[in-house]
């Protein structure tokens, strides 16, 4: 599965205007990794609270992009939060740390192939 479908983003944007998608992916590139790096601190921090707040709002990120894998994952962690041993959260907070890197390889490859300058 790709990370994010570009074909329900372009149904969630009413547009293919590749110009438009690529504009959107851009910024929500840049809302969404500082997300994930609290979503990452929270981890570290062993907060609870802070991991619900970051995945909540990294979830919704992700939802609003067509990211079906990563809203999935957040909802569950954000579900389980204060219930499930925390070695079970930070093996599904990893799969978000992990899902990132491929996500940043799709933001690399859709502002390469719909750059403007190709």
């Amino acid at each position: 599965m790709d990370p994010i479908d570009i074909s329900e983003l372009s149904d969630i944007l009413g547009t293919s205007d590749l110009s438009v998608i690529r504009s959107i992916l851009e910024v929500w590139i840049e809302t969404y990794l500082p997300r994930v790096e609290a979503i990452s601190n929270a981890l570290d921090a062993r907060d609870r609270s802070l991991l619900r707040q970051a995945v909540h709002g990294a979830k919704g990120t992700a939802l609003q992009i067509g990211a079906r894998r990563m809203t999935k994952i957040c909802r569950q962690i954000e579900d389980e939060v204060s219930t499930v041993p925390w070695d079970i959260l930070a093996g599904r907070v990893r799969e978000i740390l992990d899902e990132r890197s491929e996500e940043r390889r799709v933001g690399k490859e859709c502002r390469s192939r719909w750059s403007p300058y190709h």
